[in-house]
């Protein structure tokens, strides 16, 4: 396997977008319980607290080299269904056909994000495991593989 080296400086100290996210992305996940007690002027009070975190952190770098994001399309959905079907429900009255517009706004907005995530973010996502930061340079490039075939590598192994 050949190293990949960075075009601007020649260095092969480069590391992919999708090994430089996953080491600058933690998972967080933490539970605290306290308890205290106190004296006041209504006498003697105790108390106790429990608290839960979760979510992620990342670095700098982590979130730089973040995969794109496929658009969430759950709220356009459900909230469109329910504002047509209050709209056909009421269609005699203005409020209806607000509704019903807005509902099949709201549709015709979550089809344009279902046809990005089925159309634009594959290739997005495919670009994005190509490329490479350059961690000499601070140079972001693409690796774009070179693929021989067993043709090729019959006329190299002849000409040899």
């Amino acid at each position: 396997m050949s190293a990949i080296l960075c075009p601007s400086c020649g260095s092969d100290n480069c590391q992919s977008f999708s090994i430089l996210n996953a080491h600058g992305t933690s998972v967080v996940n933490t539970s605290t319980r306290t308890a205290g007690v106190g004296v006041g002027r209504g006498g003697l009070g105790v108390g106790t607290a429990k608290s839960r975190t979760t979510g992620t952190q990342q670095t700098a770098v982590g979130a730089m080299t973040a995969a794109p994001a496929k658009k969430r399309l759950r709220w356009q959905v459900i909230l469109s269904i329910v504002l047509v079907l209050f709209g056909l429900s009421k269609i005699t009255h203005g409020i209806g056909i607000v509704m019903l517009i807005v509902g099949l706004a709201l549709a015709y907005w979550g089809y344009t994000r279902l046809r990005y995530n089925q159309n634009v973010w594959p290739q997005l996502y495919s670009d994005w495991q190509l490329k490479f930061l350059c961690n000499k340079c601070g140079t972001v490039f693409v690796n774009q593989p070179s693929y021989t075939s067993p043709a090729d590598e019959e006329v190299a192994s002849t000409v040899e």
